[in-house]
């Protein structure tokens, strides 16, 4: 996977945006197809927008759906987004896609979040 961060950073907490490539192909002997690497990028949209300290915090993301206006083109896919979450331990990414023409399609993650046990009982 080929990042480029463009917006915020991938250490610290808060919105992000980065240009993403799968380099590999996904099945050995296939081109990976513009769709295949929005859909890929779209998983990482928690982690570009991540608003805890990873290594305090672990978080999954139990449900994604993603909305498409259009067909994606290209190998490099932009991913902007951005995470919210309640007190209780569950948020919500939201990420746009774009290519070199502009936005394709919208992300949603449901996201769930637990302190780290080793972080909690050293603090």
């Amino acid at each position: 996977m080929s990042v480029r961060l463009i917006e915020g950073a991938l250490e610290k907490p808060g919105p992000a945006a980065a240009w993403m490539r799968l380099d590999v192909p996904m099945v050995e002997g296939e081109t990976n197809t513009p769709l295949l690497q929005a859909v890929q990028a779209a998983d990482f949209a928690s982690g570009v927008g991540q608003i805890v300290d990873m290594r305090e915090w672990t978080f999954i993301n139990p449900e994604i759906s993603l909305y498409f206006f259009r067909p994606p083109e290209g190998e490099w896919i932009l991913i902007r987004s951005r995470t919210r979450a309640g007190a209780n331990g569950a948020g919500l990414t939201m990420a746009t896609l774009s290519d070199r023409k502009g936005a394709f399609a919208e992300v949603l993650q449901a996201m769930t979040f637990e302190r780290r046990e080793a972080q909690a009982q050293a603090s």
